[in-house]
Parts: C-alpha cells; structure tokens; sequence
C-alpha cells in the first residue's frame, strides 16, 4: 500500500468502518503515529466483524502499553539512544524506533516480519520526519548493534525462546512486557514496574496494565 488512504480502504473493507489517522502519544513529545480513530468503539459492526477484531485485530493500529512505556522513557532521556545503533525488535507500528530517531540514535532498525507493519512503520517514520531502516530479520541488520529494544511481542508464550537468539546481536537488550508475570530468561534482570495501558485504550484486563522492564548486558 503506498498511501494512508489506500490503507484505510483496506480497513474498511476487512473491519467495516475501521480507520487510521494522525494521534500524538501521550508524554512523547509530540511523537505521532497512525492508529485506530476512537470512533470504532462506536461502529456498528455486524458479530462476524467484531469477533474477527477483537480475536485477530491488525496490532500495528493500536500503540500497545509496553510500546508507550519504552517510547516515553526515550523521549524524557530515561533510556538513553543517543549515538547508539539501535534496533527496535517486533516493531509493531514503530512507536519505539521513531522515538529513538527522534531522540538521536545514530541509525534506528526497526524489525518486524509482518509485511504491512513494515509498511505502517514507514508511513509513521516520515509522519514524524525522521529516517529508519525497515528489515524483516535481524540477519538484515548490517552493522554493528549497541541496543536492542524490544515491547509487546511476549503475547504468545512460544516468543520466549526469541529473548535467547536476540541477546547474541548486542550488549544491552531491553525488554518492555505486560503479558507474563512470572518471565524468567537467563541473563535478563527485571529493573522496573511501570503501569500504562495500549493507546487508543483497547480496554484489556487491568493486569496488561502493569509494564514489566527487564535489561540483559554483557
């Protein structure tokens, strides 16, 4: 898809109404991306359509709570990108590769293997007038990495194993997740609890609010 307008076509047409538009993230600085316009909580969408999104939505249209987390603490200098190859794994809409693009990471890749993630990711880097590298793999990455960062990809337990194949690209990984309570991954320390939630508020279970930030580092 090559336009924002051809993509809420698409929506519209597999979600009945559904659409995108331009919405700041809340304590980012300005930081905006491409999500789902809160005017679909009032769609009247047939049980087909709503069981359709609420089991399978199209995740690169909502900016999910560990995402904003990651990316608030990037825009207040919290989590320090600058001069740094930073690799933003899972990418989803993009939300934590533009906020260190923003924030002065000398080259930001943004990894995601969903084909039209990849094209959301592009859409939301030029909203905000920076330049990301889009690759599908890290075999892709083709320089050396400082920090991998990575949110909201342990939905499925089956993920875990990832966190083992991602320490060996960097030195520092950090993990930002609300699914798993009780994660236990050799070499990643748990540092912080944040609470958040997905933006536009998809309404989850309050115990997807609390954000659990872990750091491995050799």
């Amino acid at each position: 898809m090559e336009s924002i307008a051809e993509v809420n076509d698409w929506l519209s047409r597999f979600y009945g109404g559904v659409a995108v538009g331009s919405m700041d993230i809340p304590k980012c600085g300005g930081l905006s991306l491409y999500l789902i316009e809160e005017t679909y909580k009032s769609l009247d969408l047939n049980s087909a359509v709503v069981s359709k999104f609420m089991d399978d939505p199209p995740y690169w249209i909502f900016c999910w709570a560990s995402g904003v987390v990651l990316a608030q603490q990037i825009m207040a200098g919290q989590l320090q990108v600058k001069g740094k190859v930073v690799v933003d794994f899972g990418a989803g809409s993009g939300v934590v590769g533009v906020a260190a693009a923003l924030s002065g990471a000398k080259r930001v890749y943004c990894c995601e293997i969903d084909p039209l993630a990849r094209q959301m990711v592009g859409f939301n880097a030029r909203l905000n007038g920076v330049s990301v590298s889009v690759v599908s793999s890290m075999v892709d990455v083709d320089q050396k990495v400082d920090q991998i960062l990575v949110a909201d990809v342990l939905y499925d337990r089956t993920n875990i194993p990832l966190l083992d194949e991602i320490k060996t690209y960097a030195s520092e990984v950090i993990l930002a997740d609300s699914r798993i309570k009780d994660l236990v991954v050799p070499g990643f320390e748990l540092y912080s609890e944040v609470s958040s939630c997905s933006y536009p508020d998809f309404a989850e279970s309050q115990e997807f609010n609390a954000v659990r930030l872990y750091q491995f580092k050799k």
